[in-house]
């Protein structure tokens, strides 16, 4: 089963342009938008469009992003669950398929 994400536009509440359904627009808004506040540029290299949560890591934000655009791209092949990580999914595996 292959399921399709559709993420609901948003606007960013920092710069109040930036609207995109692609968490991967999202990402590298999140990563190039210069009205985020960055006042370290090494930790703060990917800012949340939505509340104060900061990042260097690209996973991180991606995980983090799911939380606001509702997304859960890690499904069971087994049934119809799904989560937004993947440790969710490998737990929900092994409590309820083994």
């Amino acid at each position: 089963m292959v399921r399709v994400f559709v993420v609901a536009d948003q606007l960013c509440s920092h710069c109040k342009s930036f609207s995109s359904s692609s968490i991967n627009d999202w990402i590298e808004h999140c990563k190039s938008c210069t009205l985020m506040p960055r006042p370290d540029a090494f930790r703060y290299k990917y800012v949340c469009y939505a509340c104060t949560y900061f990042t260097y890591n690209i996973g991180n934000i991606k995980r983090h992003l799911n939380i606001h655009l509702g997304e859960k791209p890690y499904t069971c092949h087994l049934c119809e669950y799904s989560s937004r990580e993947s440790q969710s999914l490998k737990i929900h595996v092994k409590k309820y398929h083994s």
